[in-house]
């Protein structure tokens, strides 16, 4: 896929769509897809502020919260147990990440 790596291009919004996907529990690079702009991209802007690498690591826990609450809803409907052990890997994928994001991460 094409992405906006020219910055005159660049929708203005895209941060908060970047931040809303990770939110949701979505991967650094579906996020930057729906915001319209490069993995690439994003991983610039965060090494340029501090504030967006703050405001990325708050997503990410969001979505780990997020992911956590679908896996405990569906651990507890014993028809769906396939979907229950995929959470938990994307789980066990997102706690990684927030692990290696920051050493004063608090994962819950």
């Amino acid at each position: 896929m094409n992405y906006n790596t020219d910055m005159s291009k660049v929708n203005p919004n895209w941060k908060t769509a970047f931040l809303n996907a990770l939110r949701e529990g979505h991967t650094v690079g579906f996020a930057a897809q729906v915001a319209g702009v490069s993995r690439r991209y994003v991983y610039r802007q965060r090494e340029r502020s501090r504030q967006f690498a703050r405001e990325w690591e708050e997503a990410l826990q969001d979505g780990l919260e997020r992911l956590l609450e679908m896996a405990r809803a569906r651990a507890a409907d014993k028809t769906d147990k396939a979907s229950a052990y995929l959470l938990t890997f994307l789980i066990r994928v997102r706690l990684s990440a927030l692990s290696h994001c920051d050493d004063n991460v608090d994962i819950v």
